[in-house]
Protein backbone atom coordinates (compact mmCIF):
# COMPACT_ATOMS: atom_id res chain seq x y z
CA UNK A 1 0.00 0.00 0.00
CA UNK A 2 1.54 3.50 -0.64
CA UNK A 3 1.39 6.29 1.56
CA UNK A 4 0.13 9.72 1.78
CA UNK A 5 2.97 12.09 0.48
CA UNK A 6 2.64 16.14 -0.40
CA UNK A 7 6.07 17.84 -1.29
CA UNK A 8 7.28 21.44 -0.25
CA UNK A 9 9.99 22.64 -2.49
CA UNK A 10 11.73 26.16 -0.76
CA UNK A 11 15.02 27.71 -0.25
CA UNK A 12 16.35 26.25 2.72
CA UNK A 13 19.88 25.36 2.25
CA UNK A 14 19.67 21.90 3.99
CA UNK A 15 17.96 19.68 6.74
CA UNK A 16 19.24 21.79 9.49
CA UNK A 17 18.39 24.61 7.91
CA UNK A 18 14.23 22.61 7.34
CA UNK A 19 14.34 22.08 11.39
CA UNK A 20 15.49 25.36 12.77
CA UNK A 21 13.15 26.95 10.30
CA UNK A 22 10.21 25.26 11.75
CA UNK A 23 11.17 25.63 14.88
CA UNK A 24 11.10 29.53 14.02
CA UNK A 25 7.70 29.42 12.48
CA UNK A 26 6.00 28.54 15.42
CA UNK A 27 4.32 31.26 16.71
CA UNK A 28 4.37 30.50 20.14
CA UNK A 29 7.84 29.20 21.25
CA UNK A 30 6.41 28.56 25.19
CA UNK A 31 3.94 25.65 23.69
CA UNK A 32 5.05 25.01 20.11
CA UNK A 33 2.71 23.47 17.15
CA UNK A 34 4.78 21.45 15.43
CA UNK A 35 8.53 19.85 15.75
CA UNK A 36 11.18 18.54 14.17
CA UNK A 37 13.55 16.06 15.13
CA UNK A 38 15.60 14.21 12.55
CA UNK A 39 13.76 13.10 10.12
CA UNK A 40 10.52 13.32 12.10
CA UNK A 41 7.83 16.26 12.47
CA UNK A 42 5.41 15.96 15.40
CA UNK A 43 1.89 17.76 15.92
CA UNK A 44 2.22 18.39 19.38
CA UNK A 45 -1.75 19.30 19.39
CA UNK A 46 -2.73 15.71 17.81
CA UNK A 47 -0.14 13.91 18.71
CA UNK A 48 0.71 12.21 15.00
CA UNK A 49 4.15 12.24 13.60
CA UNK A 50 5.17 12.54 9.85
CA UNK A 51 8.24 11.47 8.77
CA UNK A 52 10.03 14.04 6.21
CA UNK A 53 12.74 13.58 3.37
CA UNK A 54 14.96 15.80 2.09
CA UNK A 55 15.92 16.00 -1.54
CA UNK A 56 18.01 18.46 -3.50
CA UNK A 57 17.21 20.44 -6.11
CA UNK A 58 15.64 18.90 -9.34
CA UNK A 59 15.72 20.77 -12.58
CA UNK A 60 12.54 19.17 -13.66
CA UNK A 61 10.57 20.10 -10.84
CA UNK A 62 9.30 23.52 -12.20
CA UNK A 63 8.13 21.93 -14.62
CA UNK A 64 6.22 18.88 -13.11
CA UNK A 65 4.51 21.54 -10.81
CA UNK A 66 3.52 23.30 -14.03
CA UNK A 67 1.80 20.05 -15.28
CA UNK A 68 -0.14 19.28 -11.69
CA UNK A 69 -1.22 22.71 -11.16
CA UNK A 70 -3.56 22.41 -14.27
CA UNK A 71 -2.19 26.42 -15.36
CA UNK A 72 -3.08 26.93 -11.60
CA UNK A 73 0.65 28.63 -11.49
CA UNK A 74 1.75 31.87 -12.72
CA UNK A 75 5.11 32.22 -14.67
CA UNK A 76 6.42 33.91 -11.26
CA UNK A 77 5.51 31.12 -9.25
CA UNK A 78 7.07 28.94 -11.35
CA UNK A 79 9.90 30.79 -11.59
CA UNK A 80 10.83 30.56 -7.94
CA UNK A 81 9.89 26.69 -7.87
CA UNK A 82 12.78 26.32 -10.25
CA UNK A 83 15.02 28.38 -7.96
CA UNK A 84 14.06 25.80 -5.01
CA UNK A 85 17.27 24.38 -3.28
CA UNK A 86 15.79 21.42 -1.67
CA UNK A 87 12.31 19.66 -1.51
CA UNK A 88 10.47 18.55 1.89
CA UNK A 89 8.50 15.07 1.51
CA UNK A 90 6.20 15.00 4.30
CA UNK A 91 5.14 11.27 4.49
CA UNK A 92 2.53 10.20 6.50
CA UNK A 93 2.63 5.97 7.46
CA UNK A 94 0.65 3.32 5.97
CA UNK A 95 -3.16 3.96 4.99
CA UNK A 96 -5.49 1.33 6.72
CA UNK A 97 -6.25 -1.93 5.16
CA UNK A 98 -9.73 -0.87 4.80
CA UNK A 99 -11.70 2.63 4.06
CA UNK A 100 -11.70 4.23 7.60
CA UNK A 101 -12.48 7.88 8.30
CA UNK A 102 -9.17 8.34 10.24
CA UNK A 103 -7.18 8.92 7.44
CA UNK A 104 -9.32 11.96 6.79
CA UNK A 105 -8.34 13.08 10.27
CA UNK A 106 -4.41 12.70 8.91
CA UNK A 107 -4.93 14.44 5.78
CA UNK A 108 -6.64 17.13 7.77
CA UNK A 109 -3.36 17.26 10.17
CA UNK A 110 -1.14 16.58 6.68
CA UNK A 111 -3.21 20.21 5.14
CA UNK A 112 -2.21 22.45 8.18
CA UNK A 113 1.43 21.15 8.66
CA UNK A 114 1.50 21.45 4.56
CA UNK A 115 0.34 25.15 5.14
CA UNK A 116 3.13 25.39 8.08
CA UNK A 117 5.87 24.77 6.02
CA UNK A 118 4.60 27.45 3.70
CA UNK A 119 5.12 29.70 6.51
CA UNK A 120 8.89 28.19 7.30
CA UNK A 121 9.68 28.90 3.47
CA UNK A 122 8.02 26.29 1.12
CA UNK A 123 6.89 27.95 -2.29
CA UNK A 124 3.94 25.39 -3.52
CA UNK A 125 2.72 21.95 -2.40
CA UNK A 126 2.37 18.86 -4.84
CA UNK A 127 -0.01 16.27 -3.39
CA UNK A 128 2.27 12.99 -4.88
CA UNK A 129 -1.24 10.45 -4.22
CA UNK A 130 -3.11 12.55 -6.69
CA UNK A 131 -0.93 14.03 -8.91
CA UNK A 132 -2.27 17.66 -7.85
CA UNK A 133 -0.15 21.05 -6.90
CA UNK A 134 -1.39 24.01 -5.54
CA UNK A 135 0.15 27.55 -5.18
CA UNK A 136 1.21 28.42 -1.79
CA UNK A 137 -2.11 31.13 -1.67
CA UNK A 138 -4.32 28.31 -2.51
CA UNK A 139 -3.28 25.62 -0.29
CA UNK A 140 -3.27 27.73 2.51
CA UNK A 141 -7.00 28.78 1.83
CA UNK A 142 -7.71 25.05 2.23
CA UNK A 143 -5.89 24.98 5.86
CA UNK A 144 -8.18 28.10 6.58
CA UNK A 145 -11.00 26.60 5.62
CA UNK A 146 -10.49 23.56 7.39
CA UNK A 147 -13.55 22.32 6.10
CA UNK A 148 -14.38 18.80 4.59
CA UNK A 149 -14.51 20.12 1.21
CA UNK A 150 -11.47 21.85 1.29
CA UNK A 151 -9.81 18.52 2.26
CA UNK A 152 -11.12 17.20 -0.82
CA UNK A 153 -10.45 20.11 -2.92
CA UNK A 154 -6.91 19.69 -1.55
CA UNK A 155 -5.99 16.27 -2.02
CA UNK A 156 -8.27 14.77 -4.80
CA UNK A 157 -8.06 15.59 -8.90
CA UNK A 158 -10.13 14.49 -11.63
CA UNK A 159 -8.19 12.45 -14.67
CA UNK A 160 -9.50 11.98 -18.44
CA UNK A 161 -8.79 8.27 -18.91
CA UNK A 162 -8.97 6.49 -22.96
CA UNK A 163 -11.78 4.32 -21.28
CA UNK A 164 -13.86 6.50 -18.59
CA UNK A 165 -12.87 9.81 -16.85
CA UNK A 166 -11.68 9.07 -13.25
CA UNK A 167 -10.66 10.88 -9.69
CA UNK A 168 -7.68 10.21 -8.42
CA UNK A 169 -6.56 11.01 -4.68
CA UNK A 170 -9.48 9.58 -2.77
CA UNK A 171 -7.59 6.97 -0.82
CA UNK A 172 -5.63 10.08 1.33
CA UNK A 173 -9.27 10.58 2.75
CA UNK A 174 -9.35 6.63 3.39
CA UNK A 175 -12.18 5.88 0.39
CA UNK A 176 -12.56 4.44 -2.57
CA UNK A 177 -12.35 6.55 -5.84
CA UNK A 178 -15.26 6.70 -8.78
CA UNK A 179 -14.81 6.73 -12.43
CA UNK A 180 -17.67 7.48 -15.01
CA UNK A 181 -18.48 5.96 -18.39
CA UNK A 182 -17.76 7.79 -21.46
CA UNK A 183 -21.11 7.76 -22.32
CA UNK A 184 -21.89 10.51 -20.16
CA UNK A 185 -20.91 13.70 -22.38
CA UNK A 186 -17.43 14.96 -20.81
CA UNK A 187 -19.33 18.42 -19.51
CA UNK A 188 -21.15 16.68 -17.43
CA UNK A 189 -18.53 14.23 -15.81
CA UNK A 190 -16.82 16.83 -13.20
CA UNK A 191 -20.31 17.16 -11.27
CA UNK A 192 -21.06 13.53 -11.43
CA UNK A 193 -17.76 12.66 -10.46
CA UNK A 194 -17.40 15.34 -7.36
CA UNK A 195 -20.80 14.47 -6.72
CA UNK A 196 -20.38 11.12 -5.55
CA UNK A 197 -17.06 11.59 -4.02
CA UNK A 198 -18.65 14.36 -1.86
CA UNK A 199 -21.98 11.91 -1.05
CA UNK A 200 -19.14 9.36 0.16
CA UNK A 201 -17.35 11.65 2.14
CA UNK A 202 -20.72 13.94 3.75
CA UNK A 203 -22.81 10.96 4.41
CA UNK A 204 -20.60 8.10 4.78
CA UNK A 205 -22.84 5.84 2.48
CA UNK A 206 -23.38 1.90 2.78
CA UNK A 207 -22.65 1.10 -1.00
CA UNK A 208 -22.90 -2.57 -2.88
CA UNK A 209 -22.99 -3.58 -6.42
CA UNK A 210 -25.46 -2.60 -8.56
CA UNK A 211 -26.67 0.27 -6.23
CA UNK A 212 -28.28 3.74 -8.39
CA UNK A 213 -26.76 6.74 -8.38
CA UNK A 214 -28.05 10.33 -8.99
CA UNK A 215 -27.64 14.30 -8.28
CA UNK A 216 -30.60 14.84 -9.34
CA UNK A 217 -33.80 13.97 -11.04
CA UNK A 218 -32.78 15.80 -14.32
CA UNK A 219 -29.45 13.49 -14.12
CA UNK A 220 -29.30 10.29 -15.55
CA UNK A 221 -29.27 7.22 -12.83
CA UNK A 222 -26.16 5.21 -12.72
CA UNK A 223 -25.45 1.41 -11.86
CA UNK A 224 -22.11 0.92 -9.35
CA UNK A 225 -19.84 -1.81 -9.66
CA UNK A 226 -16.46 -1.53 -6.90
CA UNK A 227 -13.45 -2.49 -9.40
CA UNK A 228 -9.84 -2.18 -8.60
CA UNK A 229 -8.66 0.81 -8.74
CA UNK A 230 -6.41 -0.27 -11.98
CA UNK A 231 -2.01 1.26 -10.77
CA UNK A 232 0.61 -1.12 -9.98
CA UNK A 233 -0.03 -1.78 -6.12
CA UNK A 234 3.60 0.03 -5.26
CA UNK A 235 2.52 2.85 -7.49
CA UNK A 236 1.68 6.51 -4.87
CA UNK A 237 -1.09 7.12 -7.26
CA UNK A 238 -2.81 3.91 -6.79
CA UNK A 239 -5.99 3.82 -4.39
CA UNK A 240 -5.82 0.05 -2.52
CA UNK A 241 -9.74 0.50 -1.61
CA UNK A 242 -10.25 0.45 -5.76
CA UNK A 243 -12.95 2.75 -7.52
CA UNK A 244 -16.88 2.58 -8.02
CA UNK A 245 -17.50 2.85 -11.77
CA UNK A 246 -20.65 4.26 -12.46
CA UNK A 247 -21.74 3.20 -15.98
CA UNK A 248 -25.72 4.14 -17.40
CA UNK A 249 -28.77 2.12 -15.74
CA UNK A 250 -31.82 1.33 -18.35
CA UNK A 251 -33.50 1.95 -14.79
CA UNK A 252 -35.81 5.91 -15.00
CA UNK A 253 -36.20 7.87 -12.07
CA UNK A 254 -39.62 7.09 -10.20
CA UNK A 255 -42.16 9.14 -11.81
CA UNK A 256 -45.19 8.29 -9.39
CA UNK A 257 -44.13 10.90 -6.77
CA UNK A 258 -45.68 14.59 -6.12
CA UNK A 259 -41.76 16.21 -6.43
CA UNK A 260 -41.15 14.79 -9.78
CA UNK A 261 -41.57 17.15 -12.92
CA UNK A 262 -43.57 19.86 -11.17
CA UNK A 263 -45.12 22.78 -12.66
CA UNK A 264 -44.02 25.44 -10.27
CA UNK A 265 -41.38 25.20 -7.31
CA UNK A 266 -42.19 23.74 -4.13
CA UNK A 267 -42.80 25.82 -1.23
CA UNK A 268 -43.66 24.72 2.31
CA UNK A 269 -45.39 26.61 4.39
CA UNK A 270 -43.80 27.38 8.16
CA UNK A 271 -44.43 29.55 10.73
CA UNK A 272 -42.22 32.79 10.83
CA UNK A 273 -42.78 32.67 14.55
CA UNK A 274 -41.65 28.94 14.89
CA UNK A 275 -38.76 29.36 17.03
CA UNK A 276 -36.77 26.53 14.88
CA UNK A 277 -36.75 28.77 12.17
CA UNK A 278 -35.87 31.90 14.15
CA UNK A 279 -32.87 30.00 14.73
CA UNK A 280 -32.09 29.06 11.15
CA UNK A 281 -31.90 32.96 10.66
CA UNK A 282 -29.91 33.57 13.31
CA UNK A 283 -27.50 30.92 12.52
CA UNK A 284 -27.65 32.41 8.59
CA UNK A 285 -26.51 35.73 9.20
CA UNK A 286 -23.94 35.31 12.13
CA UNK A 287 -22.36 33.02 9.22
CA UNK A 288 -22.87 35.59 6.58
CA UNK A 289 -19.67 36.99 6.22
CA UNK A 290 -18.19 33.40 5.53
CA UNK A 291 -20.97 32.76 2.72
CA UNK A 292 -19.64 36.01 0.77
CA UNK A 293 -16.00 35.71 1.36
CA UNK A 294 -16.58 32.00 -0.33
CA UNK A 295 -18.85 34.16 -2.84
CA UNK A 296 -15.78 36.26 -3.70
CA UNK A 297 -12.81 33.73 -3.17
CA UNK A 298 -10.88 32.72 -6.76
CA UNK A 299 -10.67 29.31 -5.53
CA UNK A 300 -14.55 28.01 -4.49
CA UNK A 301 -17.15 27.24 -6.49
CA UNK A 302 -20.56 26.77 -6.82
CA UNK A 303 -24.38 27.72 -7.20
CA UNK A 304 -24.70 31.20 -3.91
CA UNK A 305 -28.38 31.54 -3.08
CA UNK A 306 -29.98 33.80 -0.72
CA UNK A 307 -33.56 33.74 0.50
CA UNK A 308 -35.03 37.11 1.02
CA UNK A 309 -38.95 38.34 1.35
CA UNK A 310 -40.68 39.81 -1.52
CA UNK A 311 -43.68 41.57 -2.08
CA UNK A 312 -46.07 42.49 -4.89
CA UNK A 313 -48.67 44.37 -3.98
CA UNK A 314 -50.67 42.58 -1.27
CA UNK A 315 -49.28 39.44 -2.02
CA UNK A 316 -45.59 38.73 -0.24
CA UNK A 317 -43.16 35.36 0.13
CA UNK A 318 -40.52 34.44 1.24
CA UNK A 319 -38.11 32.94 -1.93
CA UNK A 320 -34.24 31.83 -3.18
CA UNK A 321 -32.10 33.98 -5.20
CA UNK A 322 -29.52 33.71 -7.03
CA UNK A 323 -26.24 36.30 -5.84
CA UNK A 324 -25.24 38.07 -8.49
CA UNK A 325 -22.93 40.82 -6.67
CA UNK A 326 -21.90 42.67 -3.92
CA UNK A 327 -22.14 46.69 -3.98
CA UNK A 328 -21.13 48.86 -1.20
CA UNK A 329 -23.68 47.57 2.17
CA UNK A 330 -25.66 45.91 -0.54
CA UNK A 331 -26.24 43.15 -2.16
CA UNK A 332 -27.20 41.98 -5.51
CA UNK A 333 -29.79 38.85 -6.32
CA UNK A 334 -31.62 37.96 -9.12
CA UNK A 335 -35.22 35.99 -8.85
CA UNK A 336 -35.38 32.94 -10.49
CA UNK A 337 -38.47 31.19 -8.43
CA UNK A 338 -41.52 33.04 -8.17
CA UNK A 339 -44.57 32.02 -7.00
CA UNK A 340 -47.94 31.88 -9.41
CA UNK A 341 -49.54 35.04 -7.72
CA UNK A 342 -46.56 37.30 -8.12
CA UNK A 343 -47.74 38.88 -11.15
CA UNK A 344 -45.34 42.04 -12.08
CA UNK A 345 -42.20 40.15 -10.60
CA UNK A 346 -40.29 38.11 -13.76
CA UNK A 347 -37.25 35.66 -13.11
CA UNK A 348 -34.05 36.95 -13.61
CA UNK A 349 -35.19 40.27 -12.27
CA UNK A 350 -32.47 41.75 -10.06
CA UNK A 351 -32.88 43.31 -6.52
CA UNK A 352 -30.69 45.30 -4.05
CA UNK A 353 -30.85 43.99 -0.47
CA UNK A 354 -29.72 44.44 2.67
CA UNK A 355 -28.20 42.40 5.17
CA UNK A 356 -31.11 42.67 7.36
CA UNK A 357 -33.21 41.12 4.86
CA UNK A 358 -31.07 38.19 4.26
CA UNK A 359 -33.10 34.82 5.93
CA UNK A 360 -30.84 32.28 5.00
CA UNK A 361 -28.29 31.16 2.58
CA UNK A 362 -26.91 28.17 0.64
CA UNK A 363 -24.12 26.87 -1.51
CA UNK A 364 -25.23 24.11 -4.32
CA UNK A 365 -22.11 22.17 -5.35
CA UNK A 366 -22.02 19.02 -7.17
CA UNK A 367 -25.31 17.72 -5.38
CA UNK A 368 -23.96 19.06 -1.89
CA UNK A 369 -25.56 21.56 0.22
CA UNK A 370 -23.40 23.93 2.26
CA UNK A 371 -25.08 26.28 4.79
CA UNK A 372 -28.84 26.28 3.42
CA UNK A 373 -30.16 26.24 7.76
CA UNK A 374 -33.79 26.45 7.12
CA UNK A 375 -33.46 23.79 3.64
CA UNK A 376 -32.71 21.51 5.94
CA UNK A 377 -35.05 22.37 8.73
CA UNK A 378 -37.75 22.14 5.54
CA UNK A 379 -36.22 18.57 4.58
CA UNK A 380 -36.63 17.24 8.21
CA UNK A 381 -40.60 17.80 7.51
CA UNK A 382 -40.55 15.27 4.63
CA UNK A 383 -41.59 11.70 5.62
CA UNK A 384 -38.67 9.44 5.77
CA UNK A 385 -40.16 7.46 2.93
CA UNK A 386 -40.08 10.95 0.93
CA UNK A 387 -36.36 11.59 1.58
CA UNK A 388 -34.94 10.39 -1.39
CA UNK A 389 -37.32 11.46 -4.12
CA UNK A 390 -37.29 14.66 -2.85
CA UNK A 391 -33.65 15.07 -2.50
CA UNK A 392 -33.20 14.17 -6.13
CA UNK A 393 -36.17 16.88 -6.62
CA UNK A 394 -34.36 19.63 -4.67
CA UNK A 395 -30.74 18.42 -6.29
CA UNK A 396 -29.10 17.76 -3.01
CA UNK A 397 -27.96 13.70 -1.72
CA UNK A 398 -25.15 15.66 0.69
CA UNK A 399 -24.68 17.81 3.26
CA UNK A 400 -21.78 19.67 5.05
CA UNK A 401 -21.71 19.77 8.79
CA UNK A 402 -23.28 22.77 10.01
CA UNK A 403 -20.92 23.24 12.86
CA UNK A 404 -17.56 22.61 9.90
CA UNK A 405 -19.51 25.98 8.59
CA UNK A 406 -20.18 27.85 11.95
CA UNK A 407 -16.38 26.88 13.09
CA UNK A 408 -14.89 28.26 10.16
CA UNK A 409 -17.13 31.76 10.48
CA UNK A 410 -15.84 31.89 13.87
CA UNK A 411 -12.50 31.59 13.15
CA UNK A 412 -12.82 33.96 9.82
CA UNK A 413 -10.91 37.08 9.96
CA UNK A 414 -12.88 40.29 9.92
CA UNK A 415 -13.48 41.54 6.19
CA UNK A 416 -12.02 44.97 5.52
CA UNK A 417 -13.38 48.18 3.20
CA UNK A 418 -15.74 46.07 1.56
CA UNK A 419 -18.96 47.85 3.98
CA UNK A 420 -20.21 44.31 5.03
Amino acid sequence: MSQLIIGIPGSWKDQSDIITAVAEANTDKQSPRFLAIGGLIMDMHTNQTFGFEVYEHDSRLAQMFAYAGQGRFTDEELNKISEHKHTVYLVCGEPFASPNRENLDAARCLLELGRFLLDAGGFAVKVENSGIAHPADRWRHYADQNTTLAIYDAFVTMVGGDDFNYTCGMHALGMPDVSLTKDVPIEEAPALLNGFNQYQLLEAPSLSDGDLFATSLSTPLLKMTHCPYGYKEDDLLNNPYGRWHLELSETTHDNQTKYHERDEPLFMAMRSDDLELEATVEQARSSLPWFLAQFTSPYEYGYYLIKTHIQDGDESAYVWTGLVDIKDDCLIVALFEIPSKFANLKSGQKLSITIEEVYDWSIHRNGTLIGGFSQRLQREHVPENERRQYDLYSGTIAFTPIDEVLRSSESRPERNGDGL
